[in-house]
Formats: C-alpha cells, structure tokens, sequence
C-alpha cells in the first residue's frame, strides 16, 4: 500500500510537468516547421523575390515590344531607318558607309 502511494506521489509531481513541456515542444516545433512557421515564412518571402524578379522581366519584356510596335506605325516609318534596317538584317553596306557597333548591351529597339 505504502509503494502504490509512492508511485501515485512520483505520479502527480511528474504528470503536470511532462504535460507543459510536451505542449512546449509541440508548439515549438510548429513554430519552426509548422505551415505558418518560420521556415514557411521564409520560403514565401524567397517566392515572393522570385515572382517581383519575374514581373521586372515581363514589364521590360512588354516595354521593348511596345517600343517595336510603336515603330511600325505610319508615322514611325522612315526610308532612310527602314533602308538601315533592311541593310542590316541582310548584313549588307554601301561604299563609303561608315559602321558603328554596337555593344551587347546597347539596344536598338
């Protein structure tokens, strides 16, 4: 009798800390790993970066298309520019035609 109120004392005294330190572990642990943890913060902020590089891309992907079909309105069109381009997209020059390269970086449209 004396062992079983021993053993329901030891009981008693563990129960309610091995309860709070389990609850502690559990949200612990969600707080990391859990959908709206740290780690999951971090991999919708790393998404987020991701999709505003994307949209940069897309917005000066649109302006240069824009800018090239701004130039095929009847009022953009040139002969002299519509001659040079014609030239150059047949790689082609005339006598006395003086030829400006242009870096990789520097666009003409």
């Amino acid at each position: 009798m004396q062992a079983v109120k021993i053993l329901r004392r030891g009981f008693k005294a563990i129960a309610a800390p091995t309860l709070f330190i389990g609850l502690t572990a559990y949200f612990g642990w969600n707080a990391l790993h859990g959908d709206h943890g740290i780690r999951a913060y971090q991999e919708q902020t790393q998404l987020k970066q991701e999709a505003l590089l994307a949209e940069q891309n897309a917005q000066a992907e649109q302006l240069m298309w824009r800018r090239r079909v701004a130039a095929l309105k009847e009022h953009a069109l040139d002969a002299d520019m519509l001659d040079e381009r014609s030239r150059a997209m047949l790689n082609l020059t005339r006598n006395g035609d003086i030829v400006i390269p242009y870096g990789p970086n520097d666009k003409l449209f």
